[in-house]
């Protein structure tokens, strides 16, 4: 491993035959050189549906889905068919891009290097993670919800996006098979109380008049959607904004309230 001044990373990579690094993604621009023995890459671009893990999970940045023996049932959204297979041999070189996913598949003993470089990307989601969340911190569970609701929503409408398919890409694409699969930390008394507040409330917009939150979410809601504007590929900007509402979430909610919002706290057409 090697850092240069410039931030970019050095790596080198030393494997057996038969080792495989699951899909994933990464914010870096990635230049890789194959020095001895052979090695595989599946990629998939950016708006592949490949089901990412949750941002809490060990495995946050890489697919639910094991892409050589696809669960349909779990994952029926997945599609090979955009994907572009490169097999790397002594002194080919690959560029990976950032965001694009990659499985690599060590098909011989294999020595390889990498250097990663910081995407423009992950500079500006740095400077989004530096905002200040507009909610109080003395705001019990039902107005943190209420106010994720209205906050997520007016972003969504800046970004000229539909907020309940960026509910959908988060509940349907991260949690569902989890949920399925009970490996999600969870309850029924959590998942009842998250139904019941979202059930009985009223739609974003006439909470935002309700409460005076549109005045008072309306800067931060400029600030942060004019940095996500600067995400210039829709795809990539499109997973950026559902990691970062994945990420509020759970700064201002306990960890079994995270799945359940995303369930049941859809949003309302107005």
């Amino acid at each position: 491993l090697v850092l240069t001044p410039q931030g970019a990373q050095v790596n080198v990579w030393i494997g057996r035959k038969g080792l495989v690094t699951h899909t994933h993604y990464d914010a870096m621009y990635n230049f890789f050189v194959q020095l001895h023995g052979r090695k595989r890459f599946t990629l998939f671009p950016p708006g592949s549906q490949m089901y990412l893990y949750p941002c809490l999970h060990p495995h946050y940045g890489h697919s639910q889905v094991d892409i050589q023996r696809p669960n349909t049932s779990l994952f029926s959204e997945f599609d090979r068919s955009g994907r572009v297979v490169a097999d790397l041999e002594p002194g080919h070189m690959l560029y990976v891009p950032p965001f694009w996913y990659h499985h690599v598949e060590t098909l011989e003993d294999s020595v390889s290097v990498n250097v990663w470089s910081v995407a423009e990307e992950l500079t500006i989601m740095d400077d989004v993670y530096k905002q200040a969340i507009p909610f109080e911190e003395s705001w019990d569970l039902s107005t943190m919800v209420q106010a994720c609701r209205v906050y997520f929503t007016m972003i969504a409408k800046v970004l000229d996006v539909r907020a309940d398919s960026i509910w959908s890409a988060i509940y349907d694409k991260r949690y569902a098979a989890l949920d399925k699969l009970g490996q999600l930390k969870t309850n029924e008394t959590s998942d009842a109380v998250m139904e019941q507040y979202c059930r009985s409330s009223s739609s974003a917009k006439q909470l935002e008049k309700q409460k005076g939150w549109g005045q008072d979410f309306d800067q931060g809601v400029k600030d942060v959607s004019k940095l996500f504007l600067q995400i210039h590929d829709r795809d990539i900007r499109h997973l950026c904004l559902c990691n970062f509402m994945e990420h509020v979430v759970a700064r201002v909610m306990a960890v079994n309230h995270i799945s359940p919002f995303f369930a049941h706290c859809v949003p309302t057409a107005d």
